[in-house]
């Protein structure tokens, strides 16, 4: 039997196993705390492959990686505080999509497009973040702002890597 298959059904077994407690009181818990596992155990399982498998995976897998723990752990947080948290922090979600980049070109090979696609969605989604806590209009100047600065931050970057 392959081991993947082993620790497929191990997973399954005891996530059904657990649900099925909670869903029956037997002990106190919620599907809602539950299936955020279902990002987080892939995510977690990408970057430990990468750190003790260097030879089988590639800095690649850390993009989704990067993807599923930040997602599974604004789940959580949203479980806790509620959904309507993602009103104000939905730029968490291209924050993902940065932070598996940027961990890709730091620990990589340190691909130019994953830096710069890394970048780009970090300052999008802390400017993101920045103006819908504050209460702050993105549709009006300050979208073609955000815009007109990653220009110049792609720009500036263009121009440095052909510098070097």
């Amino acid at each position: 039997m392959k081991k993947s298959w082993m620790v497929t059904g191990i997973a399954l077994l005891s996530v059904g196993v657990i649900s099925l407690l909670g869903a029956t009181e037997v002990i106190p818990i919620s599907m809602g705390y539950i299936w955020p596992l279902s990002l987080l155990l892939p995510g977690l399982y990408f970057e430990s492959a990468f750190f003790f498998k260097r030879e089988a995976f590639k800095e690649e897998i850390l993009i989704p990686s990067g993807l599923l723990i930040v997602y599974a752990l604004y789940f959580y947080v949203a479980q806790a505080r509620g959904f309507a948290l993602m009103q104000s922090t939905w730029p968490i979600f291209p924050l993902g999509v940065s932070l598996g980049f940027l961990q890709a070109y730091f620990l990589g090979e340190h691909k130019f497009s994953y830096l710069l696609v890394g970048q780009i969605l970090l300052v999008f989604s802390v400017m993101a973040i920045l103006f819908t806590t504050l209460g702050m209009d993105i549709e009006g100047v300050v979208f073609p702002i955000v815009l007109i600065f990653l220009g110049v931050l792609a720009i500036v970057q263009a121009w440095l890597k052909n510098k070097v």
